[in-house]
């Protein structure tokens, strides 16, 4: 256990809206993450980006609506990983977890996230893709969706 692990934040209900978002940041990249009314939506921010004022200004937004709905009737998670420095947002139904993670592209990432009914799921992103993927018990495997990677037996 790290000494930042007590301090991650774990929210079990979606935001009201865009102050109740959690950051991510790492070099010049910044991104602000939440999920309001079954919708995904991040801030990009980027060092330097400011205006006459010296106010940071956030360059894009990203909306996105996922169909089916994942959220829609299912136990929501998400997870700010201090560590880390990257969020991931799961939603489950019926026994499957769909996992929705952010951060930036170029980052290296290690995650473990301790899911509904008993599950654990561990995986590693290099350079952009998912190199590994790891569900226990073995019997929830098929029940992880959305990373694009696959499980590993």
């Amino acid at each position: 256990m790290n000494c930042l692990d007590p301090y991650n934040v774990i929210w079990t209900s979606q935001s009201k809206n865009s102050g109740e978002s959690m950051p991510v940041s790492g070099g010049d990249i910044g991104l602000n993450v939440w999920v309001e009314h079954d919708e995904l939506l991040v801030y990009m921010g980027r060092a330097g980006y400011r205006d006459a004022n010296g106010a940071l200004l956030k360059p894009g937004r990203v909306r996105v609506k996922l169909l089916p709905n994942p959220f829609e009737n299912a136990d929501f998670r998400q997870a700010l990983t201090l560590r880390e420095g990257y969020v991931l947002v799961t939603a489950g139904e019926g026994g499957t977890i769909r996992m929705l993670p952010a951060w930036p592209e170029a980052w290296d990432v290690d995650f473990k996230l301790h899911a509904p009914y008993k599950t654990t799921v561990e995986g590693t992103f290099r350079a952009g893709e998912m190199t590994s993927l790891h569900v226990t018990p073995k019997e929830r495997q098929d029940d992880v969706l959305g990373l694009g990677a696959t499980v590993a037996t």
